[in-house]
């Protein structure tokens, strides 16, 4: 927002120059981005935070300068004038988009062009004069921070305002000259027949004052600031109006604002006839107390301030302060909720400068977070593995959906997208882990490890997971020749995680899933395996990548079960044992068998090879372990270990119906 010197000293008598008013204003919390000399008369450039609605005023910055140098504020002076016309017939339909609504007539005008002092103030602030009406509303914007419209009462069909919702398939010629298209989510302005306006955004062509112009309606409303904010959003445009409406005007100012623009067209126009202001608020929003506590201002902000200058500061500003300190929140400060609120005011105009740093008076008390230390310790694992962390948006697409098949039913769908093609909360961490890996071989890193931990969302739950992938392979160097990634890289990661975290080796189970080739699933917490070709093409990538993803949550429950015990200090005995085993018996449960029958001495029993062709019976496949027998008391005999063996083997054809090979 542009603040001319000259326009501010309307409203305060300021004994500062433009540089100690800059400095000034920022150590409100005020920002000004810069100084301009415009016809002559400096302009301060100020930035205007979200929740500061009220500063997007002349009125609302001088406000604060007369707290901060306890000179009173100018108040305009109104001269009264009397009411001949009627009112104007206003109807809204939708209260909880538009709770206030405002319109009064004013026949007889005479539409020209402005003094040169309103054009002046206009121009200063960016403001281009259109004619007196138009500029009168919008002085009383950058004056008072009230957008205003005036809208030709006579081309009103039906003589009437009606605040709505769009209909589907309406259109509305704007101010800009463009055609927007509206559905049932916009609100208007509408007479009779049609849109004359949107809602807080924008005024309509086919009403706008002329010159030609004879009789207006003022508008002057309070609309919800969220329903401004999709709005202008969607419609893809922002108006001085729209971006006040959107950070909440001063709802109880409305007649104020009305009388103010009543008085200056009055000024230009004194032959005109003014009706009564038309005021429809059907429920009124009720007034805010927040009771403030002296002491704990002083003990939040280490000061020793006296509870009278604390009144004294919310005075100024415009609070209401009881005896007993509740504190009546003025319209203007929609943004002001909490006890912590007021005392962030006080501080404001006390100064940070003189808040002196003090010891807390209470001892401090770590507080860990074993979600986030486990998570941390993943990290570290993954890093120790050679791979690279990334982090992305947890949003994803409809066609993503399908190429992974999750049903839409199944996903969150956010209400108000960045994007269209981002629009479902991503329910795996996978397919962004992909575009970050073809993101980055079209920029020529074709050898990539990558991992992410994040969350993935279902309507049923969210959670935290775990994935990785890697593409391309291990470039020659030194230690050895290069070589492409396999899928027991893949595994070996796991495998390092489950011994870290786990102390026991992970299950592989193959299983089947629509968009992995050779895939396994990972002790009932996750899956592994290679993309296929949907996915390789659909991400053009050079090879099929390598994927794994886990749920960590579940990975958590697996660590708590963790056991250590003392590493044997007797030498073991390592044989292998192929058997003959029917497809859908799970690995998992044959080394379950063999180490139940082992006599507690199967240290280790690990799959090593899986072999189906020649030899292998169609329907069977050809299971290789290797077992290390292994006692925390004495040597094993060679003889013990085969009988042990022996026995694995009896059990096996009992349970399973395998066979030795």
């Amino acid at each position: 927002m542009k603040l001319p010197m000259l326009w501010l000293s309307d409203w305060i008598d300021c004994p500062l120059s433009s540089i100690e008013l800059r400095d000034a204003l920022t150590m409100l919390g005020i920002e000004v981005a810069g100084i301009s000399d415009i016809e002559e008369e400096p302009v301060l450039d100020l930035d205007i935070t979200v929740n500061r609605g009220d500063a997007l005023s002349i009125m609302g910055v001088a406000r604060d300068l007369s707290c901060l140098l306890k000179i009173p504020l100018k108040m305009p002076k109104l001269a009264p004038f009397s009411t001949s016309l009627g009112l104007a017939t206003i109807t809204i339909e939708e209260s909880l988009s538009c709770p206030r609504y405002t319109g009064r007539l004013i026949f007889s005008i005479n539409v020209s062009e402005s003094p040169e002092k309103i054009k002046k103030r206009l121009r200063l602030a960016g403001i281009r004069p259109i004619n007196n009406i138009v500029d009168i509303t919008n002085y009383i914007l950058m004056d008072i921070g009230h957008p205003m419209h005036s809208f030709d009462y006579d081309k009103l069909i039906g003589k009437e305002i009606i605040v709505r919702k769009a209909r589907k398939g309406e259109e509305i010629l704007a101010l800009d000259g463009r055609v927007y298209g509206l559905d049932e989510d916009i609100l208007v302005i509408a007479d009779e027949k049609r849109p004359v306006a949107i809602g807080g955004v924008i005024g309509g062509q086919e009403t706008k004052v002329t010159s030609e112009t004879k009789n207006i309606l003022l508008e002057v409303a309070y609309f919800d600031p969220t329903l401004i904010r999709k709005t202008s959003k969607r419609l893809g445009i922002t108006t001085e109006s729209s971006f006040r409406f959107e950070r909440m005007v001063d709802r109880d100012g409305l007649v104020f604002a009305q009388d103010y623009a009543t008085h200056l067209i009055l000024s230009l126009c004194p032959e005109a006839d003014v009706g009564e202001i038309a005021d429809c608020y059907p429920v009124p929003i009720k007034e805010k107390i927040v009771v403030l506590r002296p002491d704990r201002v002083n003990r939040i902000l280490g000061t020793s301030i006296e509870p009278e200058e604390m009144k004294e500061t919310l005075s100024y500003l415009g609070f209401e302060a009881s005896e007993n300190f509740k504190i009546k929140i003025p319209s203007s400060r929609g943004e002001i909720e909490r006890e912590i609120d007021l005392i962030e005011e006080i501080a404001r105009f006390y100064g940070y400068d003189k808040v002196q740093e003090t010891m807390p008076e209470s001892p401090v008390t770590a507080h860990f977070n074993k979600e986030y230390q486990f998570i941390e310790k993943i990290r570290e694992i993954m890093r120790g593995c050679g791979l690279v962390e990334v982090i992305n948006v947890s949003f994803v697409s409809k066609d993503i959906l399908r190429l992974f098949g999750f049903p839409q039913e199944d996903v969150v769908k956010l209400l108000s997208p960045l994007s269209t093609d981002k629009s479902f909360m991503s329910p795996t961490l996978l397919p962004n882990l992909l575009e970050t890996a073809q993101f980055n071989i079209s920029y020529g890193n074709k050898n990539l490890a990558l991992f992410e931990i994040g969350k993935v969302f279902l309507k049923k739950d969210e959670r935290w997971s775990l994935a990785s992938l890697m593409t391309g392979g291990i470039e020659k160097n030194w230690a050895g020749d290069g070589r492409d990634y396999l899928l027991a890289d893949t595994f070996g990661v796991i495998k390092r995680l489950f011994a870290e975290i786990v102390g026991v080796e992970p299950e592989f189970i193959q299983t089947e899933q629509g968009f992995l080739k050779h895939c396994v699933q990972i002790s009932d917490i996750g899956i592994a395996g290679i993309g296929n070709d949907a996915i390789t093409n659909h991400f053009q990538l050079p090879s099929p990548p390598l994927l794994f993803e886990l749920d960590t949550s579940k990975l958590l429950v697996l660590s708590k079960e963790k056991r250590y015990k003392e590493s044997s200090r007797y030498p073991g005995i390592k044989i292998d044992i192929s058997l003959l085993v029917k497809k859908g018996i799970k690995s998992g449960a044959i080394a379950k068998v063999i180490k139940d029958t082992s006599n507690g001495l199967a240290e280790e029993v690990r799959l090593y090879d899986i072999y189906e062709g020649k030899g292998v019976k169609p329907g069977f496949s050809a299971y290789t372990y290797a077992i290390l027998y292994q006692s925390n008391q004495r040597t094993l005999a060679m003889n013990e270990v085969e009988k042990i063996r022996d026995v694995t083997v009896e059990k096996l054809k009992s349970v399973f119906e395998i066979e030795l090979r």
